[in-house]
């Protein structure tokens, strides 16, 4: 029998019954797809608490309560630059710069003339400098 609204009386549909999957062998592509989607956020932040400094530790343990991707996103920005900083202190040039391509031997390409009025910007997009 399926239920009714005590409100209208109208009848309603019967509630979808989610089955708990022990394991992920036992899933469709489309429960994968979804359970991936779902557990994403939490597992990035799970990734990168590894591997912060102990001051984004703590944003990190907050926004583990309730992830989402902006908030991924926020916090994936912060480490980068609080890692970059750490690397050009450290002396290791930026990747795509002039003193990366000598460091590493190799030429700088050719098939972009205007490459010395760019720079990629540790973000990882590029800018007009």
């Amino acid at each position: 029998m399926k239920p009714i609204c005590p409100t209208c009386q109208r009848t309603l549909p019967k509630p979808k019954v989610i089955a708990a999957v022990s394991h992920e062998a036992d899933m469709s592509e489309a429960d994968l797809f979804t359970y991936y989607k779902r557990i994403a956020p939490q597992a990035d932040l799970e990734f990168l608490f590894h591997r912060a400094s102990d001051t984004l530790r703590a944003e990190i343990r907050a926004a583990l309560a309730h992830p989402n991707a902006r908030t991924v996103r926020r916090l994936y920005d912060l480490w980068r630059v609080e890692r970059f900083t750490a690397d050009r202190a450290a002396g290791i040039p930026q990747v795509g710069s002039p003193a990366w391509f000598a460091e590493q031997g190799r030429v700088i390409p050719e098939h972009d003339p205007d490459w010395t009025s760019r720079v990629m910007v540790e973000g990882g997009s590029d800018a007009e400098v």
